[in-house]
């Protein structure tokens, strides 16, 4: 997908920018990617699963604008390598609410009021 004009957000960064803003609003401060994943499962159950190398991709955009940081922080997995965990930014967080406050969240079913 192409990069909006202004440098904004495309869809599916405001997904996961949205989904970890829900994740910190239910006390989940740190999350991974398998967390971001449930989190749009559950928050978009009639949408189209992303894929992980889409999320990841998000993620490290989301992290190059300030929105997302890597807590610095693993956590082990039996059976499969370390999961990275990261952190929503104030600025994301500010970002989040903006695109919730806006409605502009590209139709997504975030309960957006």
């Amino acid at each position: 997908m192409r990069r909006p004009a202004d440098d904004g957000l495309i869809p599916n960064e405001k997904r996961v920018l949205l989904a970890a803003d829900s994740l910190a609003s239910s006390g989940e401060d740190q999350f991974h990617g398998y967390a971001l994943a449930g989190e749009l499962r559950r928050a978009e159950p009639h949408t189209r699963v992303m894929a992980y190398s889409t999320l990841y991709r998000c993620l490290a955009r989301l992290m190059e604008r300030g929105f997302v940081a890597q807590s610095g922080t693993e956590v082990e997995v039996s059976g499969g390598p370390p999961r990275r965990v990261f952190v929503l930014t104030p600025a994301g967080t500010t970002m989040a609410r903006d695109l919730r406050a806006e409605g502009t969240a590209e139709g997504l079913i975030w309960g957006l009021a």
